[in-house]
C-alpha cells in the first residue's frame, strides 16, 4: 500500500515542478543571454513562448520554443556535451510541422516535429495540459504559415 502512494504521489510532484510554457518576457536577462550563446537568437529577436522539461536544472539544460523568425530546441548535457543537441529553423525554410499530442499522457510531452528543407527533422517538446500545448503548436504553425505564404518554395 505504501508504495502505491508513492506511484501516486511521485508524477504529480514531478508535474508540480514543472514551470509551465512562459512567455519570452517571464524569462531572465541571463535567460535571454544564454540562448543567445548558444547561436539561438538574433539580436532584437524576442521569444513569444518558451519551455522547458528539465526540472531543476531548467533554462541551462534544455529549452523548446518559437520567435516570429524560427522554432527552436536544445539540450545541454554538461557531464557528456557529445549529447547536446541544439536544433533551430527559420520558418521560411520548413518543409512541414506535424504535432503531436500527448498533453494526457503522465510521462510524455507532445511534442511539435520540424522537417526543414534541406536538413535534419528535430522535435520541439511542449510539456502542460491540452489549451497550452495547442496554443504552443498554433502559434508556430501561424507563423510558418505567414512566412511560407510570402515565399515560394
Amino acid at each position: 500500500m505504501r508504495h502505491l502512494r508513492y506511484l501516486v504521489l511521485m508524477p504529480l510532484l514531478l508535474y508540480a515542478c514543472h514551470p509551465g510554457i512562459s512567455t519570452g518576457k517571464d524569462l531572465s536577462k541571463n535567460d535571454i543571454a544564454f540562448i543567445k550563446s548558444l547561436g539561438l537568437l538574433n539580436e532584437g529577436e524576442e521569444i513569444l513562448l518558451f519551455d522547458t522539461q528539465a526540472g531543476y536544472k531548467g533554462i541551462k539544460q534544455a529549452g523548446n520554443f518559437i520567435t516570429k523568425e524560427r522554432i527552436a530546441a536544445y539540450w545541454i548535457d554538461k557531464d557528456r556535451p557529445e549529447n547536446n543537441k541544439i536544433n533551430a529553423a527559420f520558418y521560411r525554410y520548413i518543409k512541414n510541422l506535424t504535432f503531436t499530442d500527448l498533453s494526457r499522457s503522465l510521462s510524455y510531452s507532445s511534442y511539435i516535429e520540424v522537417e526543414p528543407i534541406n536538413g535534419k527533422t528535430f522535435k520541439v517538446y511542449i510539456d502542460g495540459d491540452s489549451t497550452a500545448v495547442w496554443n504552443f503548436y498554433n502559434k508556430a504553425s501561424n507563423i510558418w504559415h505567414k512566412s511560407r505564404a510570402q515565399i515560394k518554395l
